[in-house]
This record gives structure tokens, sequence and C-alpha cells, in this order.
């Protein structure tokens, strides 16, 4: 499940993206100031793909990273004896923990923008006292 994780959620955006993007305003909110009142807005296009793409570069960076990492525990205790400070033992299992976080973190934020910009629920200021 940790490897396919990535690509369902991925998809399951993409998805979700292409069957809103029809109806997706031309300018839409992007940031939120502290107080909920829109502060940043963007297009359609931009608002519609920046997340899966930060998704996707998001997967490709941590695979890469997660083969330079050790594999076992005698290749990092080697490297762990050659410079204690770079390198962890089972840091390689932790990577694909992160890379989860991250992204389902950009998913959620993906449905609340474009959540906001069709007006699926109330404005962001209501949301604050």
């Amino acid at each position: 499940m940790r490897k396919s994780y990535p690509v369902l959620l991925t998809l399951c955006i993409a998805v979700f993206t292409l069957a809103v993007y029809p109806r997706l305003p031309d300018r839409m909110p992007m940031h939120w100031g502290p107080w909920g009142s829109p502060d940043a807005w963007g297009g359609r296009v931009s608002g519609a793909i920046l997340f899966p793409l930060l998704m996707v570069f998001i997967w490709v960076i941590t695979s890469i990273v997660a083969t330079a990492l050790p594999k076992d525990d005698d290749e990092a205790a080697l490297l762990a004896s050659l410079d204690s400070r770079m390198y962890h033992k089972g840091s390689r299992n932790q990577v694909p923990v992160l890379r989860n976080a991250v992204m389902t973190t950009f998913a959620l934020l993906q449905v609340v923008i474009l959540g906001s910009a069709l007006t699926w629920w109330p404005p962001m200021e209501r949301w604050w006292p």
C-alpha cells in the first residue's frame, strides 16, 4: 500500500480536477490571509494544475532520495561511522511516510482551493471568528 498510495492519490486528484475543471471560474482564489480573506488570485489553469504538478514533483524527488539512502543496517552503520551527522539508521523507511504526508496535504489543499472557487462551502472569512 505504501508504494501505490502516491500513485492512487495523484490519480484521484487528477480525475477530480478534470471533473470540476469546466465549472471553475476564470479567476479563482489561490491564497488566503490570516483572517480568511483571499489575498492572491490565479487563473483557472494555474489553480487546477499547481498542486497535482507539485505532487508529481514530490513523488519523483522522494523516490530519488530514497534510493540514495542506505538499504540496510550494515550499510547505515558503515556510512554512520564515516560521518554520523549525515546518515541515520532506518531513514530510508521514513521517506515514504514523509512523502505520503506531504502529498496528502497537497491533495487536501487542491480540494479546498477548487471547492472554494466553486463555492461549495461558506467563504473562508466565516471560518475564523
